[in-house]
């Protein structure tokens, strides 16, 4: 996860939602570009082969244009995500946010249900679903989901 303005109390935020590395950015990823495109070619003391070719710098320019690009969690998922942030947040209230998205329940349920021997009677509801497998699970799933969204399978 990059973020370009961090807040004090983001570390905990992103860990509680499952994010392993937070990149903290002091400015934007094309800022970035500029920055590294006026320093490599011109640094005084640098050999011909040590030199930045053209390509490079067009390769980064690329990626930063493709981060950039990366839309934001929607506002539902990012509703059930800010729930385990949340002291006294009850699976009722995670169940609820999850049924503003059809998608999330069939995949809540689904997910729930294919652990038949350890939960071997049919997961019913949403409340069964997310009081069974957590909210870490819930929170997992909801970024699987995005990150296939996003990013296609």
């Amino acid at each position: 996860m990059t973020c370009i303005k961090p807040q004090a109390d983001m570390m905990d935020k992103a860990r509680k939602v499952g994010v392993d590395a937070l990149l903290v950015k002091p400015f934007p990823p094309s800022s970035l570009v500029e920055r590294i495109g006026a320093v490599i070619p011109g640094k005084p003391g640098r050999r011909p082969e040590q030199e930045a070719s053209a390509s490079t710098l067009d390769d980064l320019r690329e990626t930063v244009r493709w981060i950039d690009g990366l839309p934001e969690i929607d506002l539902i998922h990012r509703d059930i995500l800010q729930f385990g942030q949340t002291e006294g947040a009850l699976n009722q209230d995670v169940s609820e946010q999850l049924k503003m998205d059809p998608f999330m329940v069939d995949a809540t349920l689904n997910l729930a249900n294919a652990f038949r021997e350890v939960f071997p009677r049919k997961v019913a509801t949403l409340r069964q679903a997310t009081s069974l497998g957590g909210f870490s699970e819930v929170a997992n799933l909801v970024l699987t989901i995005q990150v296939f969204e996003t990013l296609g399978s």
